[in-house]
Protein backbone atom coordinates (compact mmCIF):
# COMPACT_ATOMS: atom_id res chain seq x y z
CA UNK A 1 0.00 0.00 0.00
CA UNK A 2 1.09 3.58 -0.62
CA UNK A 3 0.12 7.03 1.01
CA UNK A 4 -1.06 9.76 -1.44
CA UNK A 5 -1.04 12.67 0.79
CA UNK A 6 -3.49 15.83 0.20
CA UNK A 7 -1.93 18.86 1.13
CA UNK A 8 -2.84 22.80 0.96
CA UNK A 9 -1.03 26.18 1.32
CA UNK A 10 1.55 26.22 4.37
CA UNK A 11 -0.67 26.88 7.37
CA UNK A 12 -0.55 30.64 8.35
CA UNK A 13 -2.68 32.95 10.11
CA UNK A 14 -3.11 36.84 9.59
CA UNK A 15 -5.01 39.45 11.43
CA UNK A 16 -5.54 42.66 10.11
CA UNK A 17 -6.67 45.95 11.19
CA UNK A 18 -8.49 48.28 8.63
CA UNK A 19 -10.67 51.22 9.50
CA UNK A 20 -10.68 49.64 13.16
CA UNK A 21 -12.56 46.41 11.84
CA UNK A 22 -9.79 42.86 12.46
CA UNK A 23 -10.37 40.39 9.92
CA UNK A 24 -8.54 36.94 10.92
CA UNK A 25 -7.61 34.64 7.76
CA UNK A 26 -9.52 30.78 8.19
CA UNK A 27 -8.17 28.24 9.90
CA UNK A 28 -5.53 26.25 7.84
CA UNK A 29 -7.34 22.79 5.56
CA UNK A 30 -5.98 19.72 7.98
CA UNK A 31 -3.69 17.53 6.05
CA UNK A 32 -4.85 13.84 5.90
CA UNK A 33 -2.91 10.82 4.60
CA UNK A 34 -4.62 8.61 2.33
CA UNK A 35 -3.95 5.25 2.23
CA UNK A 36 -3.93 4.05 -1.69
CA UNK A 37 -4.55 0.53 -3.45
CA UNK A 38 -1.26 1.29 -5.49
CA UNK A 39 2.05 -1.43 -4.78
CA UNK A 40 5.26 -0.47 -3.64
CA UNK A 41 6.40 -1.08 -7.44
CA UNK A 42 3.99 1.54 -8.59
CA UNK A 43 4.62 4.98 -10.42
CA UNK A 44 3.25 7.45 -12.62
CA UNK A 45 -0.11 8.09 -10.00
CA UNK A 46 -2.91 10.32 -12.23
CA UNK A 47 -6.22 11.37 -10.35
CA UNK A 48 -9.18 12.29 -12.12
CA UNK A 49 -12.59 14.08 -10.49
CA UNK A 50 -15.31 11.40 -10.86
CA UNK A 51 -18.27 14.71 -11.34
CA UNK A 52 -19.50 13.70 -8.33
CA UNK A 53 -16.87 14.29 -5.41
CA UNK A 54 -14.93 11.83 -5.94
CA UNK A 55 -11.95 10.50 -7.88
CA UNK A 56 -10.80 8.07 -9.88
CA UNK A 57 -6.45 7.31 -9.87
CA UNK A 58 -4.82 5.21 -12.49
CA UNK A 59 -1.06 4.26 -12.36
CA UNK A 60 1.46 1.87 -13.35
CA UNK A 61 3.12 -1.15 -11.64
CA UNK A 62 6.47 -3.27 -12.79
CA UNK A 63 5.67 -6.28 -13.15
CA UNK A 64 8.70 -8.92 -11.54
CA UNK A 65 11.62 -10.90 -13.83
CA UNK A 66 11.00 -8.41 -16.66
CA UNK A 67 7.12 -9.63 -17.56
CA UNK A 68 6.67 -5.71 -18.37
CA UNK A 69 3.84 -3.68 -16.81
CA UNK A 70 0.33 -3.48 -15.65
CA UNK A 71 -1.88 -0.79 -15.76
CA UNK A 72 -4.26 -0.38 -12.27
CA UNK A 73 -7.26 1.16 -12.10
CA UNK A 74 -9.24 2.46 -8.54
CA UNK A 75 -12.26 4.82 -7.64
CA UNK A 76 -12.38 6.70 -4.68
CA UNK A 77 -16.29 7.69 -3.78
CA UNK A 78 -16.59 11.48 -1.87
CA UNK A 79 -15.80 11.11 1.93
CA UNK A 80 -14.55 7.08 1.16
CA UNK A 81 -11.93 4.69 1.14
CA UNK A 82 -10.40 3.50 -2.00
CA UNK A 83 -12.56 0.87 -3.61
CA UNK A 84 -10.49 -2.28 -5.22
CA UNK A 85 -8.01 -1.87 -7.69
CA UNK A 86 -8.80 -3.73 -11.08
CA UNK A 87 -6.52 -4.31 -13.80
CA UNK A 88 -6.59 -2.35 -17.66
CA UNK A 89 -4.00 -3.85 -19.18
CA UNK A 90 -0.87 -5.94 -18.63
CA UNK A 91 2.40 -6.58 -20.95
CA UNK A 92 5.30 -5.94 -22.32
CA UNK A 93 4.69 -2.74 -25.00
CA UNK A 94 4.06 -0.17 -22.86
CA UNK A 95 5.95 2.96 -23.44
CA UNK A 96 6.71 4.32 -20.06
CA UNK A 97 7.84 7.91 -19.50
CA UNK A 98 7.80 9.88 -16.68
CA UNK A 99 6.29 13.10 -18.84
CA UNK A 100 3.31 11.30 -20.44
CA UNK A 101 1.34 8.79 -18.63
CA UNK A 102 -1.85 7.08 -18.94
CA UNK A 103 -4.61 8.95 -17.66
CA UNK A 104 -8.67 8.49 -17.84
CA UNK A 105 -11.70 10.60 -19.17
CA UNK A 106 -15.50 10.05 -17.79
CA UNK A 107 -18.35 9.66 -20.13
CA UNK A 108 -21.63 11.68 -19.25
CA UNK A 109 -23.56 7.96 -18.22
CA UNK A 110 -20.33 7.26 -15.80
CA UNK A 111 -18.19 5.28 -18.32
CA UNK A 112 -14.55 5.64 -18.24
CA UNK A 113 -11.44 5.25 -20.63
CA UNK A 114 -8.03 5.12 -19.78
CA UNK A 115 -5.36 5.06 -22.12
CA UNK A 116 -1.60 4.13 -22.33
CA UNK A 117 1.33 4.52 -24.40
CA UNK A 118 2.52 1.08 -26.27
CA UNK A 119 5.55 0.92 -28.90
CA UNK A 120 4.58 0.64 -32.41
CA UNK A 121 7.81 0.14 -34.09
CA UNK A 122 11.38 -0.69 -33.10
CA UNK A 123 12.05 3.71 -33.13
CA UNK A 124 12.53 5.19 -30.20
CA UNK A 125 9.88 6.85 -30.22
CA UNK A 126 7.65 4.82 -32.15
CA UNK A 127 4.29 4.72 -30.12
CA UNK A 128 0.61 4.91 -30.06
CA UNK A 129 -2.17 6.14 -27.50
CA UNK A 130 -4.08 2.78 -26.82
CA UNK A 131 -7.40 2.97 -24.88
CA UNK A 132 -10.03 1.01 -23.04
CA UNK A 133 -13.71 1.53 -21.95
CA UNK A 134 -15.37 0.25 -18.91
CA UNK A 135 -18.90 1.10 -18.13
CA UNK A 136 -19.16 -0.67 -14.80
CA UNK A 137 -16.71 0.67 -12.94
CA UNK A 138 -13.91 -1.01 -13.97
CA UNK A 139 -15.10 -4.61 -13.19
CA UNK A 140 -14.68 -5.27 -16.98
CA UNK A 141 -13.14 -3.58 -19.62
CA UNK A 142 -13.65 -3.57 -23.78
CA UNK A 143 -11.41 -4.93 -26.11
CA UNK A 144 -8.30 -2.58 -26.56
CA UNK A 145 -8.48 0.28 -29.17
CA UNK A 146 -6.28 3.16 -30.74
CA UNK A 147 -6.75 6.40 -30.42
CA UNK A 148 -4.97 7.31 -33.09
CA UNK A 149 -5.67 5.41 -36.42
CA UNK A 150 -3.14 6.82 -39.04
CA UNK A 151 -0.98 3.79 -38.51
CA UNK A 152 2.28 5.71 -38.65
CA UNK A 153 4.96 4.45 -36.62
CA UNK A 154 5.74 7.98 -34.82
CA UNK A 155 4.79 9.38 -31.81
CA UNK A 156 1.33 9.91 -30.09
CA UNK A 157 0.37 11.38 -26.79
CA UNK A 158 0.24 13.91 -24.12
CA UNK A 159 -3.60 13.05 -24.12
CA UNK A 160 -6.40 15.13 -22.48
CA UNK A 161 -9.76 14.28 -21.75
CA UNK A 162 -13.09 16.32 -20.76
CA UNK A 163 -17.14 15.34 -20.98
CA UNK A 164 -19.27 16.59 -23.82
CA UNK A 165 -22.86 16.84 -24.01
CA UNK A 166 -23.18 12.77 -25.04
CA UNK A 167 -19.44 11.49 -24.86
CA UNK A 168 -15.84 12.47 -24.51
CA UNK A 169 -13.47 15.00 -25.81
CA UNK A 170 -10.09 13.51 -26.35
CA UNK A 171 -7.56 16.00 -27.28
CA UNK A 172 -3.87 14.66 -28.13
CA UNK A 173 -0.36 14.92 -29.96
CA UNK A 174 0.37 13.24 -33.05
CA UNK A 175 3.39 13.16 -34.84
CA UNK A 176 1.88 11.13 -37.65
CA UNK A 177 3.84 13.99 -39.80
CA UNK A 178 7.33 14.10 -38.12
CA UNK A 179 9.36 10.59 -39.46
CA UNK A 180 12.82 11.93 -39.49
CA UNK A 181 12.59 14.57 -36.97
CA UNK A 182 15.58 14.27 -34.24
CA UNK A 183 15.12 15.55 -30.58
CA UNK A 184 18.35 16.18 -30.38
CA UNK A 185 17.76 19.22 -32.32
CA UNK A 186 17.19 22.05 -30.13
CA UNK A 187 14.79 23.90 -32.40
CA UNK A 188 13.30 20.74 -33.21
CA UNK A 189 13.09 21.23 -36.69
CA UNK A 190 15.71 18.18 -38.10
CA UNK A 191 13.54 16.23 -41.08
CA UNK A 192 10.28 15.56 -40.81
CA UNK A 193 7.08 17.40 -40.86
CA UNK A 194 5.54 19.17 -37.73
CA UNK A 195 3.82 17.97 -35.12
CA UNK A 196 -0.34 17.93 -34.56
CA UNK A 197 -2.50 18.98 -32.14
CA UNK A 198 -5.92 16.68 -32.83
CA UNK A 199 -9.13 15.84 -31.67
CA UNK A 200 -11.97 13.37 -31.18
CA UNK A 201 -15.24 12.88 -29.07
CA UNK A 202 -15.98 9.53 -28.72
CA UNK A 203 -19.15 8.23 -27.03
CA UNK A 204 -19.30 5.38 -24.25
CA UNK A 205 -19.74 2.49 -26.69
CA UNK A 206 -16.37 3.66 -28.68
CA UNK A 207 -17.96 4.66 -31.74
CA UNK A 208 -15.67 7.83 -32.75
CA UNK A 209 -18.29 10.64 -33.46
CA UNK A 210 -15.81 12.94 -35.31
CA UNK A 211 -12.04 13.94 -35.24
CA UNK A 212 -9.90 16.93 -36.91
CA UNK A 213 -6.49 18.90 -36.43
CA UNK A 214 -7.22 21.67 -34.24
CA UNK A 215 -3.41 22.78 -34.64
CA UNK A 216 -1.29 21.68 -37.67
CA UNK A 217 1.97 22.48 -35.48
CA UNK A 218 3.15 22.34 -32.29
CA UNK A 219 5.43 21.75 -29.52
CA UNK A 220 6.18 18.16 -30.00
CA UNK A 221 7.13 17.07 -26.06
CA UNK A 222 4.14 19.54 -24.21
CA UNK A 223 1.17 18.70 -22.08
CA UNK A 224 -2.53 19.13 -23.20
CA UNK A 225 -5.77 20.40 -21.39
CA UNK A 226 -9.05 20.61 -22.64
CA UNK A 227 -12.06 21.54 -20.37
CA UNK A 228 -16.00 21.95 -21.34
CA UNK A 229 -17.11 25.44 -20.49
CA UNK A 230 -20.44 27.36 -20.71
CA UNK A 231 -19.16 28.35 -24.39
CA UNK A 232 -17.53 24.97 -25.60
CA UNK A 233 -14.62 23.13 -25.19
CA UNK A 234 -11.34 24.99 -24.58
CA UNK A 235 -8.27 23.00 -25.43
CA UNK A 236 -4.59 24.64 -24.12
CA UNK A 237 -1.38 23.83 -25.37
CA UNK A 238 1.88 24.72 -26.43
CA UNK A 239 2.04 26.63 -29.94
CA UNK A 240 5.07 26.81 -32.64
CA UNK A 241 5.64 29.28 -34.86
CA UNK A 242 7.05 28.80 -38.20
CA UNK A 243 10.60 30.46 -36.60
CA UNK A 244 9.95 27.75 -33.91
CA UNK A 245 9.07 30.15 -31.10
CA UNK A 246 6.94 28.53 -28.88
CA UNK A 247 3.80 29.94 -27.24
CA UNK A 248 0.71 28.71 -24.90
CA UNK A 249 -2.42 29.02 -26.49
CA UNK A 250 -6.28 28.47 -26.44
CA UNK A 251 -8.64 27.73 -28.64
CA UNK A 252 -12.33 28.55 -28.20
CA UNK A 253 -14.31 26.77 -28.54
CA UNK A 254 -13.53 22.97 -30.14
CA UNK A 255 -17.25 22.83 -31.63
CA UNK A 256 -19.57 20.88 -34.04
CA UNK A 257 -17.91 23.06 -36.77
CA UNK A 258 -14.41 22.24 -36.06
CA UNK A 259 -12.07 24.85 -34.11
CA UNK A 260 -12.32 28.22 -32.70
CA UNK A 261 -9.88 31.18 -32.91
CA UNK A 262 -6.71 30.31 -31.08
CA UNK A 263 -5.73 32.69 -28.51
CA UNK A 264 -2.08 33.55 -27.31
CA UNK A 265 -1.54 33.16 -23.38
CA UNK A 266 2.35 33.95 -23.47
CA UNK A 267 5.52 33.40 -25.14
CA UNK A 268 8.28 31.33 -24.21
Amino acid sequence: MKKLHSSSLAPFALCLTLSGNAYAAEPPAKIQALVTPASDNSAFPQLSEDGKGGVYMTWLETLKDGAGHRLRFAHRKEGGVWGEASTVQEGKTFWRNWADFPGLGVFPDGAVMVHWLARSGEGTYDYNVNARISRDGGKTWGEPFLVNTDGKKAEHGFVSFAPTEKGLAVVWLDGRETKGMSHAAADHSTGGGAMTLRFAEFLSDGSRVREFVLDSKVCDCCQTAVVNTPKGLLAAYRDRSDKSVSETRALLPVNSRGRGAAVSVGEA
